[in-house]
């Protein structure tokens, strides 16, 4: 596992200088590592290699392999737990690096991939809730950086309404921001959060009318305060809401989706797009004889190209997975599959790295009547399922919304799963380009459950995921995890 893949130092797009290395003497068994502010190259065993001058040259020993190490170091090093990154001239050569107190090393790409997997884990990070809140959790999260970071969802005050929260993370706490609610409104909430760049996010969700009706939210932050946009409703919708997920590709090109209640009283699916000025409506498909169905997640690689995910109930009553593709112009369904014998099959979760690699999660109900994850991908002609685990012993298993993929091997999914002892804990599945493996989570001491509902991933080791828990008296509050 690479953080962002194999490549080149060209196919980074970064200088060997850019990296900050250290400036000191180390010594590695018998050999004694000269080190300079660009290389690392031991002279006294690799001195015609390394030359007398200049070692940083792409025509020596100590360049080239500076350029071998270079795409794979990068995320480490950005993820905030890389000290230095060391060439040294041992049995061949090949380059290392050493981690913040600690004296380890360990030698090529390969074995840096396998011992950074040791060393990365799951960690529960403080956060709260506004002063006088009942209850809230966390729904979804969108970071630019490790260190750079929204949360969204809503939370109970005092007088028992259900209002809008946004929180956000500066690398060091969650900070609660202070969001608007629709006048008069009698709740209202998000269910999704992207952000182009640092300064700016968007939020959707819906909130209920002072007359009782449900409609679209959204919501805008500008790196200063966040303001609420006008966005439209269908014509003799019954309600509406953004709950599926958003997505952006600029701070001009957003596109939201959920699903809204028809004047005939279905549900169907709801799409809209943001253009810099203003909120409009799209037509997203509906299956063929299907009852009802929504779009639960959405991700877009371009303004024209993005892809949806979510369920419909079809002529037999039964729930089968959806995909939705957007062209530029139209949205069209795409057919996906549905695990044998399954009872219900859900998509609530896609992340896209280009328009052939997809990957969508969610779960289905197996023959036995047990809920177990799902995950299909997209290679840009067809979806087909992938085989996901089960934890050992767990009487049910989900993946929800919560999916974040750095490249085309690289996709992290969250959710939850009921333990043998009937506990509801925290799951992370991560694909490592061949097949999915369970990763291990902490759940908040004394928790009486435990959900991540939301993830975003800014490399394979740099993750934020957020849900809720019920604490010790039964107080559901928001959960955040990190893998950093």
């Amino acid at each position: 596992m690479s953080p962002n893949g194999s490549g080149t130092e060209e196919d980074d797009g970064r200088s060997i200088e850019s990296l900050p290395l250290v400036q000191e003497v180390m010594t590695s068994g018998q050999n004694n590592i000269i080190v300079s502010e660009i290389g690392y190259c031991d002279t006294e065993i690799n001195k015609e290699e390394c030359g007398e001058g200049d070692i940083s040259g792409t025509n020596t020993q100590t360049g080239k392999w500076m350029a071998e190490m270079l795409p794979h170091a990068v995320p480490y090093h950005e993820a905030g737990w890389l000290k230095a990154l060391i060439i040294y001239a041992r049995n061949g050569g090949g380059w290392a690096m050493q981690l913040e107190n600690s004296a380890t090393l360990t030698k090529m790409g390969e074995a840096l991939d396998a011992f950074a997997e040791t060393q990365v884990g799951w960690a529960v990070l403080p956060t709260s809730l506004p002063s006088g809140a009942k209850k809230g959790g966390l729904l979804k999260v969108a970071c630019v950086t490790s260190t750079e970071c929204i949360g969204a969802s809503g939370y109970t005050n005092s007088a028992g309404v259900s209002v809008t929260l946004a929180e956000h993370w500066n690398g060091t706490e969650w900070v609660i921001q202070s969001t608007p609610n629709p006048s008069g409104a009698k709740s209202s909430g998000f269910a999704a959060v992207a952000c182009p760049s640092a300064g700016e996010c968007f939020a959707t969700g819906s909130y209920t009318s002072s007359e009782g009706v449900v409609g679209a939210l959204a919501e805008h932050w500008n790196g200063k305060e966040w303001s609420i946009q006008s966005t439209p409703n269908p014509s003799g919708a019954k309600e509406s809401h953004l709950g599926g997920g958003v997505s952006c590709t600029s701070s001009t090109a957003c596109t939201a989706v959920g699903q809204y209640v028809n004047s005939s009283g279905v549900k169907v699916p709801l799409a809209e797009r943001w253009n810099g000025k203003e909120w409009s409506l799209q037509t997203p498909a509906a299956p063929s004889g299907a009852t009802e169905s929504q779009l639960l997640q959405v991700a877009c690689i371009s303004s024209a190209v993005c892809i949806s995910a979510g369920e419909s109930k079809n002529s037999s009553g039964v729930l089968v997975t959806l995909a939705e593709r957007w062209n530029g112009s139209e949205w069209s369904i795409q057919p996906t599959p549905n695990p044998s014998g399954a009872k219900e099959s859900i998509l609530n979760g896609v992340s896209c790295t280009s328009s052939t690699e997809c990957t969508a999660v969610g779960h289905y109900v197996n023959s036995s009547g047990v809920r177990v994850t799902l995950a299909e991908r997209w290679n840009g002609t067809e979806w087909s399922i992938q085989s996901t685990p089960n934890p050992s012993g767990a009487k049910e298993s989900v993946l929800r919304g919560a999916l974040s993929c750095t490249s085309a091997t690289e996709c992290t999914a969250a959710g939850n799963y009921t333990d043998s002892a009937g506990t509801e804990v925290t799951l992370v599945e991560f694909w490592n380009g061949k097949e999915w493996a369970i990763k291990t989570t902490p759940n908040p001491s004394g928790a009486k459950s435990s959900r991540l509902r939301g993830l975003s991933c800014t490399s394979s080791i740099a993750c934020v995921g957020v849900g809720e828990y019920e604490n010790s008296l039964g107080v559901v509050e928001p959960l955040v995890e990190a893998n950093f």
